[in-house]
């Protein structure tokens, strides 16, 4: 089980926003933290590897862990499945350092009813339409999980309500929302609530 020296901090937002950029930005920062990679049914995309960002499994090798019990939360997103297992999450957590999660905001609610000091930062767009472009300039879905995805974005203000932090990830400057979520931690680390 996880140690009571760790934080628990979530990278989340909507679907196109950059969370994956903020948080290769977020690297050079050299924070106490050690990054809980996600599991996911979903096909690898052009300059990813196992492992990352995500653990790529079939659609039923992530049936078989979730019927095992495997998984400390997940969801369907769109047309694929996400999840972080028990077992990632109680090793990044045995150690010195705190917990980074990325995930959808299922997700995100899931480890919050789980653990209540876990802090989510939700990377936001400059505009809607904005959000729209980024998904679209992507060009890596199929045209129906983009129009699931750009449909989600209408209402992600609801979705993603009620969370700690709001941290707007400008058009191409990333590095500045990186720059945010990194003090927004050394913030939170300092003040030493523990969560186990």
């Amino acid at each position: 089980m996880p140690t009571r020296n760790n934080k628990i901090f979530i990278i989340t937002g909507p679907s196109g926003v950059g969370k994956d950029t903020v948080m290769r930005d977020m690297q050079s920062y050299n924070l106490p933290l050690q990054r809980v990679t996600t599991t996911t049914s979903r096909p690898m995309r052009a300059g990813e590897t196992q492992g990352q960002p995500y653990y790529f499994i079939s659609e039923k090798e992530f049936s078989g862990m979730i019927e095992r019990g495997e998984f400390a939360e997940y969801a369907r997103v769109f047309d694929s499945w996400k999840g972080t297992t028990h077992k990632e999450l109680a090793e990044v957590a045995n150690g010195n350092l705190g917990v980074l999660l990325q995930m959808d905001y299922q997700g995100a609610r899931t480890i919050l009813s789980q653990y209540p000091e876990t802090k989510v930062i939700v990377i936001t767009p400059p505009s809607i339409e904005i959000l729209n472009e980024r998904l679209i300039r992507r060009g890596d879905k199929h045209k129906e999980d983009l129009a699931k995805r750009l449909e989600q974005n209408k209402r992600w203000h609801q979705d993603y309500a009620n969370f700690h932090y709001y941290i707007e990830n400008e058009q191409d400057h990333p590095e500045k929302a990186a720059a945010t979520v990194a003090a927004i931690i050394k913030k939170e680390v300092s003040v030493g609530v523990d969560l186990f």
